[in-house]
Protein backbone atom coordinates (compact mmCIF):
# COMPACT_ATOMS: atom_id res chain seq x y z
CA UNK A 1 0.00 0.00 0.00
CA UNK A 2 2.80 2.75 1.12
CA UNK A 3 4.10 1.52 -2.44
CA UNK A 4 1.37 2.59 -4.53
CA UNK A 5 1.40 5.89 -2.30
CA UNK A 6 4.86 6.27 -3.06
CA UNK A 7 3.97 6.28 -6.71
CA UNK A 8 1.07 8.66 -6.74
CA UNK A 9 3.38 10.79 -4.79
CA UNK A 10 6.19 11.13 -7.36
CA UNK A 11 3.49 11.06 -10.33
CA UNK A 12 1.61 13.86 -8.88
CA UNK A 13 5.01 15.56 -8.09
CA UNK A 14 5.68 15.27 -11.69
CA UNK A 15 2.61 16.19 -13.27
CA UNK A 16 2.81 19.33 -10.79
CA UNK A 17 6.62 19.84 -12.64
CA UNK A 18 5.29 19.61 -16.17
CA UNK A 19 2.77 22.13 -15.63
CA UNK A 20 5.05 24.45 -14.09
CA UNK A 21 7.05 24.22 -16.85
CA UNK A 22 4.77 24.93 -19.35
CA UNK A 23 3.67 27.70 -17.49
CA UNK A 24 7.27 28.68 -17.71
CA UNK A 25 7.45 27.53 -21.55
CA UNK A 26 4.42 30.18 -22.25
CA UNK A 27 5.97 33.17 -20.19
CA UNK A 28 9.08 32.66 -22.25
CA UNK A 29 7.38 32.78 -25.58
CA UNK A 30 5.24 35.96 -24.97
CA UNK A 31 6.80 39.11 -26.88
CA UNK A 32 6.62 40.97 -23.24
CA UNK A 33 9.56 38.59 -21.95
CA UNK A 34 11.88 38.66 -25.15
CA UNK A 35 15.46 40.58 -24.69
CA UNK A 36 15.42 41.84 -28.45
CA UNK A 37 12.98 41.96 -31.36
CA UNK A 38 14.45 41.75 -34.50
CA UNK A 39 13.71 45.21 -36.64
CA UNK A 40 15.14 45.92 -39.91
CA UNK A 41 15.52 49.41 -41.53
CA UNK A 42 15.76 47.62 -45.00
CA UNK A 43 12.67 46.25 -45.05
CA UNK A 44 13.76 42.15 -44.52
CA UNK A 45 11.73 41.42 -41.20
CA UNK A 46 9.49 38.76 -41.69
CA UNK A 47 6.87 37.69 -38.91
CA UNK A 48 6.90 34.51 -37.27
CA UNK A 49 5.39 31.62 -38.40
CA UNK A 50 3.17 29.59 -36.00
CA UNK A 51 2.19 25.82 -36.14
CA UNK A 52 -1.24 25.40 -35.85
CA UNK A 53 -0.96 23.77 -32.50
CA UNK A 54 0.97 27.31 -31.62
CA UNK A 55 -1.94 29.04 -32.93
CA UNK A 56 -4.56 26.75 -31.21
CA UNK A 57 -2.57 27.37 -27.64
CA UNK A 58 -2.74 30.85 -28.45
CA UNK A 59 -6.40 31.39 -29.33
CA UNK A 60 -7.31 29.13 -26.37
CA UNK A 61 -4.89 30.52 -23.79
CA UNK A 62 -7.28 31.53 -21.44
CA UNK A 63 -5.73 30.64 -18.30
CA UNK A 64 -3.15 33.57 -17.09
CA UNK A 65 0.14 33.54 -16.75
CA UNK A 66 1.90 33.18 -13.75
CA UNK A 67 4.76 35.58 -13.77
CA UNK A 68 6.28 34.52 -10.17
CA UNK A 69 5.97 31.12 -10.57
CA UNK A 70 7.94 31.50 -14.49
CA UNK A 71 10.54 33.12 -12.86
CA UNK A 72 10.88 30.56 -10.47
CA UNK A 73 10.98 27.76 -12.86
CA UNK A 74 13.45 30.19 -14.80
CA UNK A 75 16.23 30.65 -11.70
CA UNK A 76 15.57 26.99 -10.93
CA UNK A 77 16.51 25.43 -14.34
CA UNK A 78 19.01 28.35 -15.16
CA UNK A 79 22.45 26.98 -15.89
CA UNK A 80 23.93 29.58 -14.18
CA UNK A 81 22.57 28.23 -10.73
CA UNK A 82 24.13 24.82 -10.96
CA UNK A 83 21.35 23.22 -13.18
CA UNK A 84 23.05 21.09 -15.93
CA UNK A 85 23.05 23.04 -19.43
CA UNK A 86 22.00 19.87 -21.12
CA UNK A 87 18.85 19.47 -18.69
CA UNK A 88 18.09 23.50 -19.61
CA UNK A 89 18.49 22.77 -23.43
CA UNK A 90 16.25 19.66 -23.59
CA UNK A 91 13.61 21.27 -21.19
CA UNK A 92 13.91 24.43 -23.71
CA UNK A 93 13.74 22.16 -26.55
CA UNK A 94 10.50 20.17 -25.18
CA UNK A 95 8.27 23.31 -23.95
CA UNK A 96 9.71 26.93 -25.21
CA UNK A 97 10.63 25.93 -28.47
CA UNK A 98 8.51 22.37 -29.23
CA UNK A 99 10.94 20.47 -31.31
CA UNK A 100 10.86 17.59 -33.31
CA UNK A 101 13.19 14.84 -31.88
CA UNK A 102 14.95 15.38 -35.34
CA UNK A 103 15.53 19.08 -35.13
CA UNK A 104 16.36 18.04 -31.32
CA UNK A 105 19.96 16.38 -32.62
CA UNK A 106 20.73 19.52 -34.76
CA UNK A 107 19.36 21.68 -32.08
CA UNK A 108 21.98 20.06 -29.01
CA UNK A 109 24.50 20.10 -31.55
CA UNK A 110 24.62 23.37 -32.30
CA UNK A 111 24.86 24.35 -28.58
CA UNK A 112 27.53 21.69 -28.40
CA UNK A 113 25.64 18.94 -26.90
CA UNK A 114 26.15 15.89 -28.73
CA UNK A 115 23.02 13.53 -28.27
CA UNK A 116 21.37 10.75 -30.35
CA UNK A 117 18.01 10.81 -32.07
CA UNK A 118 16.82 8.12 -29.68
CA UNK A 119 17.78 9.53 -26.36
CA UNK A 120 15.32 12.22 -26.95
CA UNK A 121 12.57 11.12 -24.56
CA UNK A 122 14.98 9.54 -21.81
CA UNK A 123 17.09 12.63 -21.86
CA UNK A 124 13.55 14.78 -21.56
CA UNK A 125 12.39 12.56 -19.04
CA UNK A 126 15.50 12.85 -16.85
CA UNK A 127 15.33 16.56 -17.01
CA UNK A 128 11.92 16.94 -15.76
CA UNK A 129 13.03 14.60 -12.89
CA UNK A 130 16.03 17.00 -12.51
CA UNK A 131 13.83 19.98 -12.69
CA UNK A 132 11.07 18.75 -9.82
CA UNK A 133 14.63 18.03 -7.44
CA UNK A 134 15.53 21.69 -8.43
CA UNK A 135 12.42 23.70 -7.74
CA UNK A 136 11.63 21.46 -4.65
CA UNK A 137 15.14 22.84 -2.74
CA UNK A 138 14.06 26.39 -3.89
CA UNK A 139 11.04 25.98 -2.73
CA UNK A 140 12.32 24.87 0.16
CA UNK A 141 14.91 27.25 0.58
CA UNK A 142 12.03 30.17 -0.03
CA UNK A 143 10.06 28.73 2.49
CA UNK A 144 13.18 29.01 4.88
CA UNK A 145 13.97 32.04 4.08
CA UNK A 146 10.30 33.36 5.12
Amino acid sequence: MTDDRLMLARTERIESTRDRLVNWARWSRTSRNRLHTCCSIEGRYRPERLTEQEEADRRTADDPIDVRDALAVFRAVNPANGFPVRFTLALSAEFIFRLRPDQFRAYMRRHGEHVREREYDELVRIAIHAAANALQRRDMRVTLDA
